[in-house]
């Protein structure tokens, strides 16, 4: 399969099946597609919205500096939620 630059940035969602992702979701907020694994704890994501490496990359930021701020028994979830699937899964 050919790759396209573009979907560096943004995916439609034909492509987001031809690639392999298999479910809607939101990571930090943001739309993305998403392949999920056979645990829940295994997931890829790519770009739905232009916005999601810029934001994501604001966000682990965020999270990186607040682990600094946290007492050590203390755990930080990532805002990832796996939502309906698309295509035929």
């Amino acid at each position: 399969m050919k790759i396209n630059p573009l979907h560096l940035i943004y995916l439609p969602r034909t492509a987001a099946i031809a690639y392999g992702m298999t479910h809607e979701g939101t990571l930090f907020g943001v739309p993305a597609w998403m392949a999920v694994g056979e645990h829940d704890n295994e997931f890829m994501a790519a770009p739905k919205v232009p916005i999601l490496q810029l934001w994501t990359l604001l966000a682990d930021t965020a999270l990186e500096v607040l682990t600094y701020l946290l007492p050590s028994d203390r755990s930080i979830e990532a805002p990832i939620r796996i939502l309906k699937p698309i295509g035929d899964v």
